[in-house]
């Protein structure tokens, strides 16, 4: 009896065996995109995924979480700008 004076039904347990829905996998440019638009409000506007991913790997090669957004975009700014004035250099 239920505090109202009616009764209360309870449901048994469903089996755990029921397949979970899976969350689709995120493409790696898609991880990228909030990356990329701040590197081009910060002036990289030729910046592309594929170059924020390759320095997101070089940079956190244990993955981005816990690290704040900011703090990422700060580093592969950099990362991109020094390797970009460095292919420069050599040229003429």
């Amino acid at each position: 009896m239920g505090i109202n004076g009616k009764v209360v039904m309870f449901y048994s347990r469903r089996p755990n065996n029921m397949p979970k829905a899976k969350k689709p996998l995120s493409k790696p440019a898609d991880r990228h995109i909030e990356i990329v638009d701040g590197l081009k409000a910060l002036g990289l506007a030729t910046v592309t995924t594929s170059q924020v991913g390759e320095a997101v790997r070089e940079l956190f090669p244990k993955g981005t979480s816990g690290v704040e957004p900011g703090e990422v975009i700060r580093a592969v700014f950099v990362y991109l700008h020094r390797k970009n004035s460095g292919e420069k250099v050599g040229r003429k």
